[in-house]
């Protein structure tokens, strides 16, 4: 079908109107690419644009603001997080509010904190392993630490030992792979296990397998691990976990034993 005399003139219009827009000397511009705003004055003008000093420390400070807001806000999304993972009886742990009532408690927190101002500071992050008797803080301990590494922007993910086995034994029966699931686990910056050893007897053959290749997976791409043990110490968690579960644990770790009491009580 042909074009009516009114689309043809329509046309002709618009083509005249293009044309009146090229520059007057230079190759024209292909269709369908960006025009570079500062060679197409050049060619137009005969002469570049010039960006006074004025103008260049205006656009690195807004450079400079755009990462410190995107920073900002990664903090807050890390943290926000780290807090819905761990619960509400843990929101608020950190290490002023962890109550020293021994020298070794004094001792162990002097030593987190020396270990949190490592990773402020931009260093890699190492293992870390706190074992002990039930009831001692040690959870709340990781917590303290889960905090600085989030406002660090390091992504953190905290999970219970029954629940990972849990999830590992749900990936079986449904649709997820145990690579998927092993992938979830490899993939933040610092992982933290809450007591992986089962409260009573031994990890089965199978969980500990799956844990294995998530330990060993992060060994390789040497990221850490953060680990509470409700065990006396190394020989009692390698009895009931295994040599090399516990072995890819404390590789390089900052191993802390909290022998003391708990800090659970009766209601009086």
């Amino acid at each position: 079908m042909g074009l009516s005399e009114s689309d043809k003139s329509k046309l002709s219009t618009a083509a005249k109107d293009a044309k009146s827009r090229l520059p007057k000397d230079g190759p024209p511009v292909p269709l369908g690419k960006a025009v570079d705003s500062s060679k197409a004055v050049k060619s137009a003008r005969g002469k570049p644009v010039d960006i006074t000093p004025e103008q260049q420390a205006a656009m690195r400070e807004r450079e400079e603001r755009n990462k410190r807001e995107e920073r900002e806000r990664m903090r807050r999304d890390y943290l926000t997080r780290v807090l819905c993972s761990v619960g509400q009886r843990y929101a608020d742990c950190d290490l002023k509010n962890y109550q020293c009532t021994t020298d070794a408690q004094t001792d162990i927190v002097i030593q987190l904190e020396a270990f949190g101002k490592s990773i402020q500071s931009g260093e890699a992050i190492e293992n870390l392993v706190l074992f002990g008797p039930v009831g001692t803080g040690k959870d709340h301990l990781l917590v303290a630490m889960m905090k600085v590494a989030a406002l660090s922007c390091k992504r953190v993910v905290w999970i219970n030992g029954m629940d990972l086995y849990a999830a590992y034994r749900d990936a079986i029966d449904g649709n997820t792979t145990e690579q998927q699931l092993v992938t979830q686990y490899t993939a933040p910056d610092v992982l933290v296990l809450s007591d992986p050893v089962p409260p009573w007897g031994e990890i089965t053959p199978g969980q500990a397998a799956f844990l294995f290749r998530i330990l060993d997976r992060r060994y390789r791409d040497m990221k850490a691990v953060w680990c509470s043990l409700n065990t006396r110490g190394g020989d009692e968690a390698i009895e009931r976990m295994s040599a090399q579960l516990v072995d890819r644990l404390k590789d390089g770790a900052l191993c802390l034993r909290c022998n003391w009491p708990s800090y659970r009580k009766p209601k009086a």
